[in-house]
C-alpha cells in the first residue's frame, strides 16, 4: 500500500503534466449537489466562505497569466457561483495589484469578504491555522507555475503578486526564498511568519511540514484530495481545462490509506470532482469545484 504522506517535489509532477486533447464525445458528468435546501444558516456560512476562497484562488491564478486581477466573475468563468444563503452572485472587484470578493447578502453582518487574499472572518485559532496553510499552498502552487514558465523560482513574493498575503493570526507577510538544495537543484521555501513555536508550519520545496505529522487515515486521505485538487487547478491554468485522469497530473500511485484504492476523478473543462474511493458510506469525502465536503461537519 502506498499512501501519499510526502510528495518530494511537486515541481516534478507539474512539469511532467502534458496538455493532451480529448475527444468531443466526452459526456458531461453529473456533479453532486453541494447545496442542501434544508441546511441551516450556519452551514450556509461555511459554504459561502468556501465559495469565496475558491474565487480568490482563481483570481490569483488569473493574475499569474494576465498581470492583473480580474474585475468580474465572468472573466474567471465563475458567473454561476452564488451565495447559498441569498442566491445572489458574489461581488468581485480587481485592479492591477489588488482584489476584493464579498458576500452579496444584504443583511449585516453577511458572510464576510476576502481582501487581497485575507479573509475578514478568522478568529478561531484552528481555522486560522487551516487558512494559513492554504495560503502557503497557494504560494507554493504559484511558485511552481512560475518555474514552469521561467525555469527558475521567483526571488520573492512580489514576483508572484502575493506580497500582501498575510498570516491570518499575526498579519505578517509569509517568509519566502528560493535556494539550491544539496544536489544543487533549484528549490523554494514558504513559511508561516508567526513567531510562536510551533507556528502554522512551512512548505519546503513542495513538501508541507504538516503532511509529515502522524494522523488518522481520514486526515491523510483528505490531504491527498487537497493535493490532487491543487495540481488539477495548476493543470487548468496551463491547459485551459481540468485533467480527465489522475495520470495527466502524475497521481495514479496515490491511494486512500484505508481501502488502498485509487481516487475517483470526474471533470469537464470547467468543473472538477475528486472523491475518496472507499465503498463505505460515509467515506472520507470529496472535493467538488474546490469545495471540500467536510467543511460542513
Amino acid at each position: 500500500m502506498r499512501s501519499l504522506t510526502v510528495i518530494s517535489t511537486l515541481m516534478l509532477l507539474v512539469l511532467s503534466v502534458a496538455c493532451t486533447s480529448t475527444g468531443d464525445d466526452v459526456t458531461s458528468p453529473a456533479f453532486p449537489n453541494l447545496l442542501d435546501e434544508e441546511k441551516n444558516s450556519d452551514s450556509f456560512v461555511w459554504e459561502c466562505r468556501a465559495n469565496m476562497r475558491t474565487i480568490a484562488s482563481q483570481a490569483v491564478i488569473f493574475y499569474a497569466t494576465n498581470e492583473r486581477y480580474p474585475n468580474s466573475l465572468e472573466e474567471l468563468g465563475m458567473a454561476g457561483i452564488m451565495c447559498p444563503g441569498c442566491g445572489l452572485a458574489y461581488c468581485l472587484s480587481g485592479t492591477a495589484n489588488e482584489f476584493n470578493i464579498s458576500c452579496p447578502m444584504p443583511l449585516e453582518p453577511n458572510h464576510g469578504s476576502i481582501d487581497n487574499g485575507v479573509p475578514s472572518w478568522l478568529h478561531d485559532p484552528e481555522y486560522e491555522e487551516y487558512l494559513c496553510r492554504e495560503n502557503m499552498v497557494t504560494i507554493a502552487n504559484q511558485a511552481i507555475t512560475f518555474f514552469a514558465g521561467n525555469n527558475r523560482y521567483p526571488e520573492d513574493l512580489e514576483e508572484l503578486g502575493l506580497e500582501n498575503l498575510e498570516c491570518p493570526t499575526c498579519c505578517l507577510s509569509y517568509i519566502y526564498y528560493s535556494y539550491e538544495d544539496s544536489a544543487e537543484n533549484p528549490a523554494f521555501y514558504a513559511g508561516c511568519p508567526l513567531s510562536s513555536d510551533p507556528n502554522h508550519g512551512f512548505i519546503d520545496n513542495g513538501v508541507p511540514s504538516w503532511q509529515q505529522e502522524e494522523g488518522p487515515d481520514e486526515d491523510i486521505c483528505r490531504g491527498n484530495l487537497v493535493t490532487i485538487t491543487n495540481l488539477a487547478v495548476i493543470f487548468r491554468a496551463s491547459c485551459n481545462r481540468y485533467p480527465r485522469t489522475l495520470e495527466e497530473i502524475g497521481m495514479t500511485d496515490v491511494v486512500c490509506p484505508t481501502c488502498n484504492l485509487t481516487y475517483e476523478l470526474v471533470s469537464t473543462d470547467t468543473e472538477f470532482y475528486v472523491s475518496c474511493p472507499m465503498p463505505s458510506d460515509p467515506n472520507h469525502g470529496f472535493i467538488a469545484n474546490w469545495v471540500p465536503s467536510w467543511l460542513d461537519e
